[in-house]
């Protein structure tokens, strides 16, 4: 005897249709997840120390297998593998940015390759016109900070992490002259304002334990004059 149809059961094409555009959702955030390294296609970005141990520690790990490869030729060989590899995912992603772009499905977050051992923390100084920099802000360090609303805010700390890096020198640069503008509102008496990067190396647990403090190094200082600011009437 024929079993009654289900009328809950839906019927035509629709289902067809989005079994097929669920798939082909699936495939496009599956294909801009995979690992890439987007923002560090720069030979200069490689030469972080960060970038530089995990160099050192993969070659110890071939060596150990009786790959004859220096750091420096793993380093060239994989430079040549990863632009061959992006220029293939620029390729294979390109029917599907219209549709990043156009719905907001792009995929920005990938699995993280290694413990960042050598991180920066954003410091932002004024001088009250007497030549001695008051330390106004230092990134995740107890509070309360000037700024800190902002710059500790959950969206802000990615933006930190990459403007720490050469790559992204223009926008950092951006945001230092939107905090100058700040600056000079917030700070009436100062005359300037310097940002910079503190880099160190993570301290291990037993250097923790020591009390033993790595030694810190500057870098990207810019510093901008908030009375020319004042004069030009941005704040």
């Amino acid at each position: 005897m024929p079993t009654a149809p289900d009328p809950d059961r839906p019927r035509g094409a629709w289902p067809h249709i989005r079994a097929a555009l669920v798939v082909a959702h699936l495939l496009a955030i599956g294909l801009s997840a995979v690992p890439a390294p987007e923002g560090g296609m720069r030979r200069a970005a490689w030469q972080d120390p960060t970038v530089q141990g995990e160099f050192a520690a993969w070659g110890d790990r071939l060596r150990g297998l009786g790959l004859g490869l220096t750091d420096a030729q793993l380093e060239d060989g994989l430079w040549d593998f990863a632009v061959r590899y992006m220029q293939v995912r620029k390729a294979a992603l390109a029917p599907a940015r219209p549709y990043y772009t156009h719905l907001g499905t792009g995929q920005s977050w990938r699995m993280f390759v290694a413990p960042h051992k050598h991180p920066s923390r954003l410091e932002l100084a004024i001088d009250r016109g007497d030549d001695r920099w008051e330390v106004v802000y230092l990134q995740s360090t107890p509070g309360p900070h000037w700024m800190e609303g902002v710059l500790e805010h959950d969206r802000s700390r990615s933006l930190l992490f990459r403007y720490a890096w050469k790559s992204f020198r223009r926008s950092y640069r951006h945001m230092v002259d939107w905090l100058a503008v700040e600056a000079a509102r917030d700070f009436p008496e100062a005359t300037r304002l310097r940002a910079r990067w503190r880099k160190q190396r993570s301290p291990t647990p037993a250097q923790v334990r020591e009390g033993h403090a790595p030694r810190i190094q500057f870098h990207g200082t810019l510093v901008v004059d908030l009375d020319a600011l004042r004069a030009e009437g941005s704040p």
